[in-house]
Order: C-alpha cells, then structure tokens, then sequence
C-alpha cells in the first residue's frame, strides 16, 4: 500500500492583531509523510502518534495529482442555460475551476431573473472558461452607487457597460535605441472595463495603462500606445467582490471590497 496523498500534521496558533487587538487564529501544516511513500508499521506507529485517524492509501503509486487550486485568483466566464432556454453569463473570481463553478451555481439559484433577464425555475451549466488573458479595470463601489442614485432620479440616465478593449504599446524602460526591441512591445493586450460608450472605454484603458507604463520611447519620446480596437463585451452579471469573497479560501487573496 503506498500513500495517495500527503499526511499532515494540523494545528492552530493564536496571536493578538496589533491594529484591532482581536485575537486571530492561524491554520498552520507540517508534512509527515509525502504522497506514494510506502505505508509500513512503523509509518502506521508513527502517524498514530500524532493523533491522525485517517489517511488515504492507494495500490498504485505514481498517479497524477489533480490540481484543484489555481493558488490565484483568476477571472472565470460560467455560461449557463435556464429552463425559458435563455442564455447567461457569469463572471466572477475564484482560485478554481470547481469553486468557480459552486459560486456562480448559488448565486444564480437566488438571481435568476438578474442573470437570465426573467424568471428561471431551473437551469444548467454549458461552458466554464478560465479568462486568464484579460486584464479586468473594475468599478469602485462609489461609482456603482453613483449610477444607482442616477437612476433613481432619472430612469434614463446613462448606464455604464462593459467593453472589450485591445490595447498596443512599447514599455519605455525595457526600450533600447538601435534595436528591434522585441521584448518591450506588449501588443494586443486585452482588457474589460466599464464604460458609458466606446470612447469612454478607449479613453479608461488608456489612462490605467499610462498610470503605470511609461509607452513614450527613444530619444523623440514617441508615443506607441495605441488602442487597437474597442467593442461591447457581451457578460449579464459580473459578480462583486463580496460575494467572490465569501467562497474564496485562502485569506490572503480576498479581494478588497472598496476596489469593486
């Protein structure tokens, strides 16, 4: 018999948190004994005196692992059908495929008529896709709850999309004069942010890009940023960070709710 997946010894620590003075307990792991390792007496001896009950065993070492955590946050699309056979679109953050999948599933079965435009009885997943090469500009909550007063005074009020905007640009400190300067083009970079029009969403990717990049190059500061094409993105509901925080595991990638 060989292990099918690692033992560990689990144990909690507790320690004062200096800005709240709560008192914050922390999950801590040490490995014992890693995966395919042979299970023997004195290994069985061993783990029961670290008081483990369980421990998975397998016949045939050297199986792949799924991975069931991307150990990040990504952006991933869950495209479902309802029973009016209307169409949905989900996108929300997760560390993986699975929780992705449970996050988009529960807050659907509350929010059917926000995701399908009517009353759902039921409906079924068609199509998980990781988006891992979008750039996501969010909005902040003080943004959402200016439109939301918006309309409330005025039902016609603009009304902020989202839109899928590709942007080609040169990074200043990777140029280099008399060369191809191969490695500092980023071309084509692909983001989504929220906007009342097209030129708006030109002008919000153009300037989230310059806040970070300097994109004038050589001698005669050049200008290479250029947007290359701009259009609506087609997703019904975006989830805010709240609710991605409430499935999201690993503390440390929370996301910050006053970012959304």
């Amino acid at each position: 018999m060989f292990l099918a997946e690692r033992v560990c010894k689990k144990w909690n620590e507790d320690f004062v948190d200096e800005d709240t003075q709560e008192i914050v307990s922390i999950e801590r792991n040490q490995i014992l004994f890693d995966r395919d390792e042979a299970v023997d007496s004195k290994m069985v001896k061993d783990i029961e005196e670290y008081g483990i009950t369980e421990i998975v065993v397998t016949n045939t070492p050297g199986r792949a692992e799924e991975l069931r955590q991307f150990y990040r946050l990504v952006h991933v699309k869950v495209t479902m059908k309802s029973s009016g056979s209307k169409m949905g679109v989900v996108i929300c953050r997760a560390e993986s495929m699975r929780q992705a999948i449970d996050l988009a599933t529960d807050y659907t079965e509350g929010a059917t008529e926000e995701v399908f435009g009517e009353h759902a009885s039921s409906f079924h997943i068609l199509d998980v896709e990781m988006l891992d090469n979008l750039t996501f500009i969010g909005r902040t909550a003080a943004d959402i709850q200016a439109e939301k007063e918006a309309l409330e005074k005025d039902k016609e009020a603009p009304v902020k999309m989202p839109f899928k905007v590709q942007a080609t640009y040169a990074r200043a400190d990777m140029w280099v004069d008399g060369t191809n300067n191969k490695e500092a083009w980023v071309k084509k970079r692909k983001f989504v942010c929220w906007a009342h029009d097209i030129k708006d969403a030109r002008s919000i990717v153009t300037a989230w890009i310059k806040k970070d990049t300097e994109t004038e190059v050589g001698s005669n500061n050049r200008e290479t940023l250029v947007i290359v094409a701009a259009n609506p993105f087609t997703v019904h509901t975006y989830l805010p960070a709240a609710v991605c925080n409430e499935y999201i595991t690993n503390e440390e990638l929370k996301l910050k709710t006053e970012d959304e």
